[in-house]
Order: structure tokens, then C-alpha cells, then sequence
């Protein structure tokens, strides 16, 4: 889910000049684009990293009331799905304003929230069912009523006839 948003061209050399690299220079640059510190991230295996706003957005629905109420924000998150999952610090780290996660943990987590969605969807829709079936429950009890009171009047003007 790392998605690059730029190409960052790194230049051989200063001069401009053909079949001439400059090492140094290109150490610089990888610096100075922050390249260095993304390969020893990667080198770590936190292959994933997102923002906090976005990492909390996506998984707070992990945690029960109980569990949202007792704090907020992306370490109390951290924590309790921490706890839950029997999983330690190594697994994910948290940054100024990026978490970093190991693939396995990511994946386990996307699971976790698609199974909780969907677990949701089926009460929605076990909710919606009940409903129509009281309207239509409540419906076909007052058509019965009407045909019941219209056939008492039919019947009431046959016989006074």
C-alpha cells in the first residue's frame, strides 16, 4: 500500500558530464530526499507506514466502547491492540507523524476491520428485515381488518334488503 508520489532524480555528477559518478554527491542527495532513512526503515521490515490521522480512522472501529471510552487517540490504539492480539512493540512503531507496521500485522489488521464491517453490515441488515417484516406484519393485519369490516357492511346491507 506505499505509493510513491514523486520520482526524485538523483544526478551523477555536478558537471553535467557523461561517464563520471560521483559518489559522494550522490550520497548527498539520497540524504537529502530522505532515501536512506526509508531503506533502513525497510531494512527494519516495517514495509508499511501511514499517517496517524489515517492509521487511527481506519482501525478505531477495532475497539469495543468500553476500550474507546478508556482513552483516545493512536497510542491508547496501539496499545489495546496490542493487548489484544499478543503482539509486541517490535511488530509496529510509531513515529512524530507515521506509524510503521510489519506486512503480517497489516494484513491482519485489514482482516480484522473487513471482518468487523461486515459483521455490522449483517446486523444492519438482520435490523432492516425485522422492520419490514413488522410493517408488512402491520399492513397485512389492517388489510385483513378492512376485508373483514367491508364484508360485515356487504353483508349487513344484503340482509336489510
Amino acid at each position: 500500500l506505499t505509493q510513491p508520489h514523486y520520482i526524485r532524480c538523483i544526478k551523477p555528477n555536478l558537471d553535467k558530464s557523461s561517464d563520471s559518478f560521483n559518489s559522494g554527491e550522490v550520497l548527498r542527495q539520497l540524504r537529502y530526499a530522505g532515501m536512506m532513512e526509508t531503506i533502513r526503515i525497510r531494512r527494519e521490515g516495517y514495509a508499511l507506514r501511514e499517517d496517524h490521522e489515517s492509521f487511527y480512522n481506519r482501525f478505531h472501529l477495532l475497539l469495543n466502547p468500553e476500550e474507546a471510552a478508556e482513552g483516545e487517540g493512536i497510542s491508547h490504539l496501539v496499545k489495546v491492540l496490542s493487548e489484544r492480539l499478543s503482539i509486541t512493540d517490535a511488530d509496529w512503531q510509531i513515529g512524530h507523524t507515521k506509524i510503521f507496521l510489519r506486512r503480517e500485522l497489516a494484513n491482519k489488521l485489514e482482516l480484522l476491520a473487513l471482518l468487523r464491517v461486515h459483521a455490522a453490515a449483517r446486523t444492519l441488515g438482520r435490523f432492516g428485515r425485522f422492520v419490514a417484516e413488522r410493517r408488512a406484519s402491520t399492513l397485512l393485519t389492517a388489510w385483513g381488518r378492512l376485508r373483514l369490516h367491508m364484508l360485515r357492511i356487504h353483508r349487513e346491507r344484503k340482509a336489510a334488503t
